[in-house]
């Protein structure tokens, strides 16, 4: 697809390190890609967040980890939510 975009778009093509883009090649702005993950996974990137620490504890990983992982500071605080 980037490379039909390249194509299309030519010299006005910008190559962005990131794997999503507009189709002229250019990063999304924060709200274009929480507006992006939403589309696709039907999640806000913190409900994806979420998600990922039920998988974790889910799958026997410990608390301690999971709160590590996910930059809390206390485990506490990841046992609340």
């Amino acid at each position: 697809m980037a490379r039909n975009n390249k194509e299309t778009h030519g010299e006005k093509y910008d190559d962005s390190p990131f794997f999503i883009t507009t189709p002229k090649g250019k990063d999304f702005g924060p709200y274009a890609i929480n507006k992006v993950i939403d589309t696709v996974h039907h999640k806000t990137p913190y409900g994806l967040r979420h998600t990922h620490a039920i998988m974790l504890l889910e799958s026997g990983a410990d608390l301690k980890y999971v709160s590590e992982r996910l930059g809390h500071t206390t485990v506490k605080i990841t046992a609340d939510v």
